[in-house]
């Protein structure tokens, strides 16, 4: 049985140090090689093989691992290359910018019996992991809405300051870029969404994917709910929130982490004590939740069963994106669209 798997990354940028210091944290992995463009950005990293061209790091075979924190345009076609090298991959969000390309990327790790990893660290946070317990566990009756906020900053500067920041295929917009891990949560929480209906628009910033957005939805369990973004707040973020208003009652909670509660009023005043405690108890851990998120990879990869929460494989990654693209196809069309399994 392998007890270390060795890592290369790809992408010295800004979520880079969230993997690194994952992978450092933890015994089972190794990071062995990092890649980018930008030597400068190499150099910060000592003791570590630097590469420059992604091809000459996928051909050293000492490599299991494949963590991809590049842009995310690059994310299904840099996967794809690596599966033809035989190599795991980690993937950060999005997974592609186009639904045909996830479609690809699962098609060919189903193919070469490879592992596809779409990180959604905020699954690993231990309080969302309560919230999803107790909503599983039906203690709250039926969820009959959710409201979600997020409401967040990003000024024309952070749009120049790369290329490939606002456009069509390496941005992909407000809802995948900066909301993808909510609505994966949502989803998460009271899915299977199955229609939405939406509307998108670039409403300040002068880039080619949308700055504002508004997804009402429904699910499968006639949960209904509103999605509200935009990256148009003065000057920085305002608001990051999810509320859920259920037969038994109702919690808003807050922070770009989802880590604190605004509002709880619960039928089951010990359960209403019990969530509160378990917010407060994980206020001051690491919340570096890439280190959970690593640690379900390694248990998955031996097959070790996991209590917590269940991997987030690459179909998990393809369902935020769905509700995504339904969105904008939603808003293109000016009609509601059912969303279909694939």
């Amino acid at each position: 049985m392998k007890k270390i798997y060795k890592i290369g990354l790809i992408g010295i940028g800004k979520i880079s140090s969230k993997h690194i210091e994952a992978i450092q944290k933890n015994k089972n992995f190794q990071l062995v090689a990092i890649c980018d463009v930008n030597t400068k950005n190499l150099l910060k990293y000592k003791n570590i093989k630097h590469y420059t061209h992604y091809t000459t790091m996928l051909q050293n075979k000492d490599i299991d691992i494949i963590s991809i924190c590049s842009p995310s345009g690059l994310h299904s076609r840099q996967a794809i290359l690596a599966s033809k090298y035989s190599k795991i991959v980690v993937t950060e969000k999005p997974m592609a910018t186009d639904i045909k390309d996830a479609l690809s990327m699962i098609k060919q790790f189903n193919n070469k019996k490879l592992r596809l990893f779409v990180v959604k660290q905020l699954r690993f946070n231990p309080s969302l992991v309560k919230i999803k317990d107790i909503l599983s566990k039906n203690m709250l009756g039926k969820i009959y809405m959710v409201q979600s906020n997020i409401f967040w900053n990003r000024s024309q500067k952070y749009y120049d300051s790369s290329k490939w920041r606002g456009t069509l295929k390496m941005d992909g917009g407000a809802m995948l870029n900066q909301s993808s891990h909510f609505i994966d949560l949502i989803n998460w929480f009271c899915g299977p969404i199955t229609e939405v209906s939406s509307f998108n628009a670039t409403l300040a910033r002068k880039i080619k994917v949308e700055d504002t957005s508004i997804i009402n939805f429904k699910s499968k369990n006639n949960t209904y709910g509103s999605i509200s973004i935009s990256m148009l707040n003065y000057e920085k973020n305002f608001e990051s929130s999810i509320s859920l208003i259920c037969e038994k009652g109702s919690i808003k909670i807050k922070g770009q982490l989802l880590d604190e509660i605004e509002h709880i009023n619960l039928k089951d005043k010990k359960l209403e004590k019990k969530i509160i405690t378990t917010f407060k108890s994980n206020y001051s851990i690491n919340k570096n939740f890439h280190i959970m998120f690593y640690k379900s990879i390694y248990n998955t990869l031996i097959k070790k069963k996991n209590n917590e929460v269940s991997t987030v494989s690459g179909f998990e990654g393809l369902k935020s994106l769905q509700i995504i693209f339904s969105a904008k196809k939603s808003s293109k069309l000016k009609k509601s669209v059912v969303i279909k399994n694939i």
